[in-house]
C-alpha cells in the first residue's frame, strides 16, 4: 500500500512507510531484524512504501528485497517480513543516457526506475547483470545503459512509459512494484538567492548550482510520452 499522495517536491533522499493491514491496531514500527531468534513468529506481514530516487532509493531497496515473502520458485521464502513492498521513483533527471533517451524519444528518464528494477531482482541472475550493464565504446551507444535503451524500447511498443515499466519489472522477476511518481515530462526548476528571474533547469545543473532560494517542478515544452 502506498500511503498518502507525493508532493511536487520529492526527496532525493528515501522515506519509507511501514503499514500492517486495516484490521491491525499496530503503530508504523522500524522493520525487525530479518533473522529473529528461533521460534519467532511473524504474525501480521508489513506492507512497505518507499519514495525517493538516484542511488539512495536502489541501496535501500536492494536491502529491502530480502525482507520480502516470495512464494514458489527457487527463490521461495515465506518467513519474511514484507507481504507488500512498492517504490515511488522520480523522474526528473535529464542527464547521462536518460536524458539523451528523454531528448531523443520524449520519453521520461528511465534511469532511477532501472536502477530500482535491479535492485528488487536476484543479483546473481544475468538478466539483472544486463540491465546494469553499461556500454563503452561506439560513438552513439557510449555511455548508454542497455536496460534505459530495453525501457525505451518497451516505450516505443507499448506507447506507455509506466507499462513499459511494470512489463520490464515482470521479465527481471522484481520483489516488487516500481512506480513512476509522475507521468507528466517534468523538470526541476530552481530559483536562484540573487533574485535571477531565469530558472535554471535539469536535474544535473540544480543540484552543482550554490545558493537555492527555491525549487519547483516545471513542465517541458513537449508532453513525454506516458
Amino acid at each position: 500500500m502506498i500511503l498518502g499522495s507525493p508532493s511536487c517536491c520529492i526527496p532525493r533522499c528515501p522515506r519509507v512507510y511501514v503499514t500492517f493491514p486495516h484490521n491491525s491496531k499496530a503503530s508504523p514500527m522500524p522493520l525487525p531484524d530479518p533473522q529473529p531468534d528461533a521460534g519467532a513468529v511473524l504474525h501480521r506481514p508489513m506492507r512497505v512504501a518507499a519514495i525517493g530516487g538516484g542511488t539512495g532509493l536502489s541501496t535501500l531497496l536492494r536491502g529491502l528485497r530480502r525482507y520480502v515473502i516470495v512464494t514458489g520458485g527457487p527463490s521461495a521464502n515465506d518467513s519474511g517480513l514484507i507481504a507488500d513492498l512498492a517504490a515511488v521513483v522520480t523522474v526528473t533527471d535529464d542527464g547521462g543516457s536518460s536524458g539523451r533517451l528523454r531528448k531523443d524519444f520524449n520519453m521520461l528518464p528511465p534511469g532511477d526506475l532501472r536502477n530500482c528494477m535491479v535492485a528488487l531482482s536476484e543479483e546473481e541472475d544475468l538478466l539483472a547483470q544486463l540491465f546494469a550493464y553499461r556500454f563503452r565504446k561506439g560513438d552513439s551507444l557510449k555511455g548508454h545503459n542497455f536496460g534505459n535503451i530495453f525501457v525505451a524500447a518497451l516505450t516505443e511498443i507499448t506507447g506507455d512509459f509506466a507499462r513499459a515499466i511494470q512489463l520490464a519489472s515482470k521479465i527481471l522477476a522484481t520483489r516488487g512494484r516500481i512506480y513512476p511518481v509522475t507521468t507528466a515530462n517534468a523538470t526541476l526548476v530552481a530559483r536562484m538567492e540573487d533574485g535571477g528571474r531565469c530558472g535554471i533547469r535539469g536535474d544535473p545543473e540544480t543540484h552543482r548550482k550554490a545558493r537555492l532560494e527555491g525549487m519547483r517542478f516545471g513542465e517541458t515544452r513537449r508532453s513525454a510520452r506516458r
